[in-house]
């Protein structure tokens, strides 16, 4: 159940205010590079492209990260 996971991924943020490795090892590697593609991200942190994929709907759902510009040419970028 995917609502059970974002649930729980939300409680354990409020745990945790620096977020779960997985989202640190996320946030570096769009730091380095914006423009990635999911594989590549999941190549950077060394996770599943299915895992970047979960991370980044969960990560843009708590307003940690965004896309813009598309999925052809866009980027992510970090929400201060």
């Amino acid at each position: 159940d995917k609502t059970a996971e974002v649930q729980s991924a939300t409680q354990n943020d409020l745990k945790c205010q620096n977020g779960t490795l997985e989202e640190i090892a996320m946030l570096n590697a769009i730091k380095d590079n914006p423009s990635a593609t999911q594989k590549e991200l999941a190549a950077a942190i060394g996770k599943s492209e299915r895992t970047v994929k979960r991370l980044t709907v969960a990560m843009q759902e708590k307003g940690l990260i965004k896309r813009t510009g598309g999925k052809r040419i866009g980027k992510w970028v970090i929400v201060e």
